[in-house]
């Protein structure tokens, strides 16, 4: 059944969701945030994401931050697309104005360190604040190794909807999932959440590990701090120079999101593409 579904903030995996969500036949609006007055016009005028190599699905709808009430009215249910920067400013300015009865897919990774020491996850968060102002609400959540670039590009990719109400998220995944878009569903909101957060740090320490063990730039060992500090101290490819001498022409590179590990990163980077070296 054909469905509304509002994306609000334009960053590069909300705005990745418009892909599956429109390919799938429903009505997709796309919101920026105050910080994405920019991109939205670029939307508007070529169809396209400034950070994609692709064009937007035909028929996507571009929003800036002040007709957000225009998007959401109508809709089936509200994708949140911001950042964990951008948590407070969803709380105060779109959760705490929405529809209560209004279902909202979170994007947002990572957990909340309490005063106590607690860590509680980005929905329980925001469950907790808003009932305190007398709103109760529940707020679904994506966790899964899945990349902006990946959903542009149609990459096969894995994620879980997690939410209390098996309903609502049998609704979302029926809307969202496409052949490359697969999701696993749960009710287990903490438990999903806490290993999308652990999940990065793993990352980390694995790209990290390759990183020292074989000296090679791979796309994984790109997003890693060790990275940051190696290419600081050494021109670009001089490990695999050293490694490979001559030869290191029988490597090819090509900008590709899709290879970036995890959630770690924003912007594309090279990859290896192809390796005959004997």
């Amino acid at each position: 059944m054909k469905k509304t579904i509002t994306i609000i903030g334009s960053g590069m995996m909300g705005s990745a969701l418009a892909f599956p969500a429109r390919e799938n036949g429903h009505d997709v609006r796309l919101v920026g945030t105050p910080l994405d007055k920019e991109i939205i016009e670029t939307c508007k005028k070529t169809g396209q994401h400034p950070k994609f190599d692709y064009p937007f699905p035909e028929g996507v709808k571009y929003y800036f931050y002040e007709e957000w009430k225009e998007a959401v009215d109508g809709a089936d249910f509200v994708i949140g697309g911001v950042s964990s920067f951008g948590v407070d400013w969803f709380l105060d300015n779109i959760l705490s104005e929405l529809d209560p009865s209004m279902p909202v897919l979170s994007v947002t990774k990572g957990l909340i360190n309490l005063d106590d020491g607690t860590l509680i996850s980005y929905p329980e968060y925001w469950k907790r604040a808003l009932a305190q102002k007398g709103i109760n609400r529940e707020i679904c959540a994506i966790g899964g190794p899945c990349t902006s670039y990946e959903l542009v590009y149609h990459d096969q990719s894995e994620v879980a909807f997690c939410g209390k109400d098996s309903k609502t998220v049998r609704m979302m995944k029926e809307a969202m999932q496409t052949s490359y878009y697969h999701i696993s569903l749960t009710n287990d909101v903490e438990g999903l959440e806490s290993a999308v957060a652990l999940k990065n740090g793993y990352a980390l320490a694995i790209a990290m590990t390759i990183g020292l063990v074989i000296g090679c730039y791979s796309s994984i060992a790109v997003g890693t701090p060790l990275f940051a500090i190696w290419k600081t101290r050494e021109d670009k490819y001089k490990k695999l120079e050293k490694k490979y001498g001559p030869m290191i022409g029988n490597f090819e590179f090509e900008r590709s999101g899709a290879a970036f590990a995890g959630n770690i990163g924003g912007s594309k980077v090279a990859r290896l593409k192809t390796a005959r070296v004997q």
